[in-house]
């Protein structure tokens, strides 16, 4: 027996212009990292993909920053995601970003829009199986005014999110500038 799956879909759109001044307007496609349903005989598979979408990946992040105009801080397994019961979820992920090269060579002043769209946010829709609790809802965070720049300057590769200062939790829609 195998509990629900997909108990949430983060989706971010990126609009704006490319590190070549180019518009990009693309899907943020990290969330099919998402953790694997447990089975009434064993864990899930950590961060193995989206069940209902079997052959959806997650793509490089070397793709991904060459496409949009971002860089990542990291992007990695969340530790403790997969839920509680003898047997749980598999893991999803984490990551932190941050606008990079935003409006071409000449860094106009466009803004980077995203767009946060998900279900699985304010609650998690799913539940568990045999005394399975549900899994982790999705959360989107954002810090402003960072020193994320400065650090990366100096060599530091920030490693938690209470690095970057005050974040804030975002609703479960929201859309930006």
């Amino acid at each position: 027996m195998l509990a629900e799956s997909c108990g949430s879909w983060p989706t971010v759109t990126v609009l704006g212009l490319d590190h070549d001044g180019k518009p990009v307007a693309d899907l943020f496609m990290d969330s099919m990292a998402g953790g694997w349903r447990a089975r009434s005989y064993e864990d899930g598979i950590e961060t193995g993909g989206i069940m209902c979408t079997p052959r959806g990946q997650s793509p490089t992040v070397e793709r991904t920053e060459h496409d949009l105009p971002m860089l990542y801080l990291f992007r990695r397994e969340l530790e403790d995601s997969g839920g509680a019961g003898e047997y749980r979820s598999g893991v999803g992920g984490e990551i932190a970003w941050k606008p990079h090269n935003v409006g071409g060579p000449e860094a106009l002043d466009i803004p980077l829009e995203l767009t946060l769209t998900s279900f699985g946010v304010a609650f998690p829709p799913v539940q568990g199986i045999n005394g399975g609790l549900p899994p982790n809802s999705n959360r989107y965070q954002i810090s402003e005014d960072t020193d994320v720049a400065d650090r990366l300057a100096e060599g530091r590769i920030p490693e938690d999110i209470s690095e970057f200062g005050d974040a804030n939790v975002l609703p479960p829609k929201y859309e930006m500038q």
